[in-house]
């Protein structure tokens, strides 16, 4: 089951949020390909999330406060990870920090939204909605489960 988005119809086309996710996904991809592991993971599942959760958030809050949520998400990550400069597991910690900010705007600005979410074992394969909150509770149990692999621990 992958989430893709939230069930509220959008007023605004967004543009802030697809580019973090994008930026999200390129690292990702980088550090897969640079053998950077569980942080690579990380970054590539934010950038999934930042992608499902941030084109809603963005509609609703605008850019400006999509940026600031952002931002404080990936300091936060970022410091819970601070040692080593250059680290990649710095960047995990940065782009999971910024996609957990977005979880926790849209339960917050979003009280009953459902996602859609793409269901692909069969037979039951297609788009289920979901509520929020569960996938909220996912989202926590697969950044624990990267932490305890490692993804952001700085030695």
């Amino acid at each position: 089951m992958l989430p893709v988005g939230d069930d509220i119809a959008r007023t605004r086309t967004p543009a802030l949020a697809p580019a973090l996710a994008l930026v999200a996904a390129v690292t990702g991809v980088v550090m897969l390909a640079r053998g950077a592991g569980w942080a690579a993971l990380a970054c590539l599942v934010a950038a999934w999330w930042l992608a499902a959760y941030g084109t809603s958030i963005e509609a609703t809050l605008g850019r400006v406060q999509l940026a600031l949520t952002v931002i404080c998400g990936a300091v936060g990550g970022a410091l819970v990870a601070a040692g080593t400069a250059g680290d990649p597991r710095l960047a995990a910690a940065a782009a999971v920090g910024a996609a957990t900010a977005l979880v926790a705007a849209h339960l917050a600005a979003r009280r009953g939204a459902r996602v859609l979410t793409l269901q692909l074992l069969p037979p039951f394969t297609g788009f289920l909605a979901v509520p929020a909150w569960i996938w909220a509770a996912v989202w926590v149990l697969v950044v624990a489960g990267l932490a305890a692999l490692g993804a952001f621990r700085v030695t």
